[in-house]
């Protein structure tokens, strides 16, 4: 799957965890945005989106270690922290000899 089909499988990933939010169903919306977290570790506005989504989702199930994550990389975002583990994911998948997103 390439960058622009992730993407897509992100952003409805993203559409159902909002509305599992929504109705209160925090679990459920985490999953849905756990699901497209983990197909755009290397797209990094994705990423951060992700990370910006899970937050209060976090929050509500007051998960205070996943909290200090989100918290912590939104922090960081300006100054490239997405970019940085995109390059760091990247190249350690290149040093095992494996794509990170296997075709």
């Amino acid at each position: 799957m390439d960058s622009a089909q992730r993407a897509e499988v992100a952003a409805a990933a993203f559409r159902q965890g909002d509305r599992l939010a929504a109705m209160g169903r925090f679990g459920d919306a985490r999953s849905a945005y756990t699901a497209a977290h983990d197909v755009v570790l290397d797209l990094p506005a994705l990423h951060q989106r992700a990370h910006e989504r899970l937050l209060p989702v976090h929050r509500a199930l007051g998960q205070r270690g996943a909290v200090v994550e989100d918290r912590l990389l939104l922090l960081l975002a300006p100054v490239g922290v997405f970019e940085v583990l995109r390059w760091l994911l990247l190249t350690r998948a290149r040093l095992r000899g494996r794509a990170l997103y296997p075709a």
